[in-house]
């Protein structure tokens, strides 16, 4: 019998309000090997009148980090990845104004 891993859920939280910079990139560290399993809209309970989207992933806590990016993509809007990277779909979140984000992994090539 082998010995089941431990793994933790944890929430990386993106703020629409604040701009990336970086090729519109928003950046986190995460432990190796993260799975990210949702993508959804959550409160800011510190203000109540902005929301952030959220990504929420199964990591091993243990693990190195490394840094991920990702781009928040509003409905209707043209993306044309550039020719180091590659986009990856990872979820939606519809926001309480009605905008629709969804949230794509960048992949440098």
């Amino acid at each position: 019998m082998t010995a089941r891993k431990s793994f933790a859920v944890w929430k990386y939280a993106i703020d629409l309000n604040v701009n990336p910079g970086d090729n519109a990139c928003y950046h986190f560290k995460v432990p190796q090997g993260a799975m990210f399993i949702k993508v959804d809209r959550q409160a800011n309970l510190s203000t109540l009148a902005d929301d952030y989207i959220c990504l929420w992933a199964q990591v091993d806590p243990e693990a190195p980090e490394e840094t991920l990016a990702f781009r928040a993509v509003v409905t209707g809007e043209v993306v044309t990845p550039g020719p180091d990277e590659t986009l990856a779909y990872l979820g939606t979140a519809l926001m309480r104004d009605g905008i629709v984000v969804h949230i794509y992994q960048r992949y440098a090539k």
